[in-house]
Order: structure tokens, then sequence, then C-alpha cells
């Protein structure tokens, strides 16, 4: 294997793990392959292991070697960094190649092998889950779960499927490559690569958790999460006996067919603002503490690693997760609601628990206005320009442009700027079709520029099957994907890239800036608790984060620094 390895310019590596909790799971084994050839190394088996030093001789062979994986910064890295790994400053992915070429298609790699080398990837997999059923003598369905404890199996029992994975991410990535040069999006691709090996650390460092206070705001909300439930039933009288269930809950509610998905979705949001009938307002209550305590609290404490400074929240963040712009898994952190006066009393207790490790700060930076900006530079909108020059709120400029209540022209710059149609405006402010195509209709007279910019972006989305962002990423369009989000994939996947090309920058030009978690348009880390440092890093990034002089109008940075994300003050 290792004179292969040798004579091979691309090794590929594949880990097979004890779970997908990377700083607490194990690996079980390593795969390496060549175009032609794969072996399993096992090491945590029950039996037939070979030295844990080969693992890590492995690691020296290949540490100045440029190596093939597939999600390989996102998952293996992380683990193999704790083998005594050196984790190189640039690899090959052949899931982020894939992504690149065409982030609409499966991101699973035997969905990748099958699609592009025409191999059919299942087979082993459905051979290691019979072995699975028969050892642990499971009845019913093997689900992934089970590969967890593959370490039971005997390594002859695994070393095909393990074998294939690492096989065909070789093969795979030969091919893409040719693909991605065929395609003018080998820069891209490799600028990708550069921000996910950014984001391996981010992972890395993580947020810090105040668990006390974690907890005692997850007790409240919690209770009123169950007080909620509680007065649901007792108003229902009988009608509702399980609160959480939705086609009950609109039973109770008379709604439609249609209000059943709003209260499936739209009722969980916290930025939903409008005046709700009672009985629908304590179904959103209920909700909205629910989901606070399970998505969030619950989920954060379960994932919170114990180190020598205190609880360190590692976030899933995912670079093939959504299409041009970054997903978060369990918990969910690009949701997170922002923390000020009008944020939902279940939601608070978020950013108060995230607090700065011991002798340093908490910063935050963001791109001041982005979404606004980013619009008014495609569409050149007299108004959305207005908002940027003068510092008027656009919700009150719409509100009187469109001569609507200012929260009915919240809820139309949320919706209407991104493609909503009547019908689905018509549902998140809760009036008829007739009335939300006249407030429609008042929008976008009073929004010219932006309308007509929508309108342009869907007949490129429509005439090239994709949109190409300022930074050379696509966005491709098929019947997956609806053409009236071809705006937003401007905007949001714009400021997406603003964020991910300054995240890249800031990695390599202010490395005392420990970044920990971006949040669409923001990034948020700590700094040295010193005043001087503070001023001149703060300096630093701002100056980073508003260096795109391509933009018309031109981005502002803005800095908040504290001991957490919640009481974090605006520092100039």
């Amino acid at each position: 294997m290792w004179q292969a390895l040798a004579d091979e310019p691309l090794p590929a590596v594949d880990t097979e793990t004890t779970g997908l909790s990377w700083w607490k799971d194990q690996i079980v084994g390593a795969s390496f392959a060549t175009m032609t050839r794969a072996w399993y190394l096992p090491v945590r088996h029950d039996e037939a292991n070979m030295p844990i030093e080969w693992l890590h001789e492995a690691g020296e062979r290949l540490k100045d070697r440029l190596i093939v994986g597939h999600n390989l910064g996102g998952f293996d890295l992380h683990l193999l960094r704790r083998e005594k790994w050196t984790v190189p400053a640039l690899y090959h992915d052949s899931q982020i190649a894939a992504y690149t070429l065409n982030e609409n298609q499966s991101l699973k790699l035997e969905d990748l092998a099958s699609a592009h080398l025409g191999i059919a990837g299942d087979a082993e997999e459905r051979q290691l889950f019979a072995d699975l059923a028969a050892h642990y003598r499971i009845k019913g369905k093997v689900g992934k779960a089970w590969k967890a404890r593959m370490n039971g199996l005997h390594p002859a029992r695994v070393c095909a499927y393990a074998a294939r994975d690492a096989l065909s991410t070789r093969q795979l990535m030969h091919k893409l490559w040719i693909d991605l040069g065929n395609a003018g999006l080998r820069d891209v691709y490799q600028s990708l690569i550069e921000y996910d090996r950014v984001l391996h650390d981010m992972c890395e460092h993580g947020v810090t958790i105040d668990m006390e206070k974690l907890n005692a705001a997850d007790k409240i909300v919690a209770r009123k999460a169950d007080e909620a439930a509680e007065e649901i039933v007792r108003q229902a009288g009988g009608a509702v006996k399980n609160p959480q269930s939705n086609p009950q809950l609109a039973k109770w509610c008379g709604t439609t067919t249609v209000d059943k998905k709003k209260l499936a979705s739209v009722l969980k949001d916290p930025d939903v603002d409008q005046a709700l009938p009672a009985k629908i307002e304590l179904i959103r209550e209920q909700k909205l503490y629910a989901k606070a305590h399970g998505t969030y609290y619950t989920a954060m404490r379960e994932c919170a690693d114990l180190t020598s400074d205190g609880y360190v929240l590692h976030p899933a963040l995912r670079l093939t997760g959504a299409a041009v712009r970054l997903s978060c898994g369990r918990p969910p952190m690009q949701g997170v609601p922002r923390y000020g006066e009008n944020t939902h009393p279940a939601y608070l207790g978020i950013k108060e628990c995230i607090v700065a490790p011991p002798g340093r700060v908490l910063a935050e930076f963001d791109l001041s206005q982005a979404e606004v900006i980013v619009g008014a530079h495609y569409s050149q909108d007299a108004n959305l320009l207005e908002v940027i020059r003068s510092g008027v709120s656009l919700h009150d400029l719409v509100a009187k442009q469109a001569s609507v209540p200012r929260d009915t022209a919240k809820t139309m710059n949320f919706a209407l700027q991104y493609g909503a149609g009547a019908a689905k405006y018509a549902e998140l402010r809760m009036i008829s079709l007739a009335q939300a195509r006249e407030e429609v209709a008042a929008y976008h007279n009073a929004m010219s520029g932006q309308h007509a910019f929508y309108k342009k972006a869907q007949q490129m989305a429509s005439y090239h099957g994709k949109v190409v962002l300022w930074s050379g990423r696509q966005r491709h369009f098929d019947d997956s994907v609806k053409l009236h989000s071809a705006s937003n994939a401007f905007i949001q996947g714009g400021v997406s890239e603003l964020i991910r090309v300054a995240t890249v920058r800031i990695a390599r030009e202010v490395p005392e800036f420990q970044m920990g978690l971006t949040v669409h348009d923001c990034v948020v880390g700590d700094l040295p608790d010193d005043q001087t440092q503070i001023r001149e890093i703060v300096h630093e990034v701002k100056r980073i984060m508003s260096d795109f002089p391509f933009l018309n109008p031109g981005i502002k940075a803005d800095a908040k620094i504290g001991p957490s994300w919640a009481t974090a003050k605006h520092y100039e």
C-alpha cells in the first residue's frame, strides 16, 4: 500500500467511524485508494486490528501530499486531526467538485458514482447492512445509524464497503476535474476548497457556551411550551387531544387545507409579527417555545463538547448543504433570530449563553444593510438607493410609497424582494388572494427598479438555465428550482459570496481573530482582551469586509464587542 500510494499523484482517503459527532466519536478504520486499487486499515474493530501507529504513519507519509476525499474537510479531517494528522492547507473534495458543477444534483457518493462513473455503489452497502443484521440479530430494516456499530464486525466484513468508497472517490474526482475544466469552473472550485479549509478551522474552534445560562433559559422555555400546550387542550374542550397535531389544530381553528401548511411552518417563524386570531396566536406561541426548546437549547446542550476552557459548541457548517450559501446542521445556527427588542422571548437566551472564552472577548462583525446594498447594486432601484443614502428604514419608505402600514411593508420586503407570488404572500399575510394581488402590485409599483431586475433575473435563468454571481459561482435552474427565485440567488447568494471571500481573507490576514461561527452576513469569534489589540483587529477586519470596490453603492462593516453575543456593543 505504501509503495502504491507513493506513486499515486492524488491518494484518496476515507474513514469509518463510531458516529457523526467528530469531536467525541472515533475512527474505526481508514481507507486509502489509487485510481485502480484500494485498501482498508482497521484500527478499532473488536478484533483483528492493525496497530494504531500505522494510521499515524499514514498521516506522516501524506502530510505534504495533495489528497482527496468526499466531505473531507467537513468530517474526515476533523477525526484524522485527532489521530495526529497534519491537516493540509489545500486538498481536493469530490463532493465540493460536484456541488460546484451543479448544486441541484444529489451529492451522496454512491449517487455521484452512479451518475458520473456508471458504478452501482450500493451493492457493498447492502452487504454491509446484511452483515450488521446478522451480527447484531436485528429484526426488520437496518438503518444507516447502525453503521456506527460496524466496529463489532470482523474487518473482512467491512473491507469491501470501505474500500469501494475510497476507490469511487478517487475515480470520481478524476472525472469531475475534467468536467470542471470543460465548464471553466476550476478557479471557482479551488476558491471553495480554500473556504472549506477555513470552515474546518472555524468548526474546530467553535463558540463557548455558558451551560448554566443555557439550562436556566431552557427550563423557562420548556415550561412555557408545556403551559401553552395545556391551555390549547383546555380551550379546545376535547377537539384537540394532541397539541402537536396540525390537522387537529387546523380543524379547531376552522382553517382550510392551505392554512394547515401555515400552521406547520409559518407559525413557527419568530419574524411573524402581524395580529393573529387568538387561537392561532396561542398555537404559534406553543410552537415557538417548543421549537426553541428542542431545536436549539436541547440540541446545543447535547452537542456541546466539554473542554478545559468550558463547554464548546462546534457548529456543523456545511458548504454543500444549500444552494450558494452555507447551511448548519444540528443545532441550526444559521436560523438563529437576531437579538433585540423585537426578538421573541423564546429565543433570547440563545445568544445570551454564547460567551467569550476565558481571557478573551466575543466579537461579531457584520455587513451593514448587506441585502439592501446588493439588491441596489443589481437593480439600481431609486428607493433602495435612497435608503442607503439617507439611512431611513426600508420598511418606512415602502410603507409610505405603497400607502400601507409599516408591518405590511415589512412583510412585503421580506417576501416580495425574493420573488414570492401573490398566493404565497396571501398566506403569509393571512389575507384574500384579491387583496394580496393589490398589495403586490402596489409594492412593485413603488419598487419599480427592483421589479425590473426581478423580471430580468428570471429571464436570464430561463434562457441560460443558470445565473452567474459576481464571484463566478453559478446557481442552476432546472425543474426542481422555481424561476422566481432567480433574484433571490443574486441577492442572498451575492451576500453569501461577500462573506465567503471576506472570511478567507480574515483567516489569512488577521489570525488573531479566532472565528467560530458565521451566520448569513456576519462572522462571530473571539479576540484577545486587550484594548490596543482589539482596536487594531477591529480596524483590519472591517477594512477587509468592506473591500469590495465593484459594489455600487459600496458596503460597510459593523463591529460589536462584549462578554457574550447578546451583550456585545457597537464598537467604532
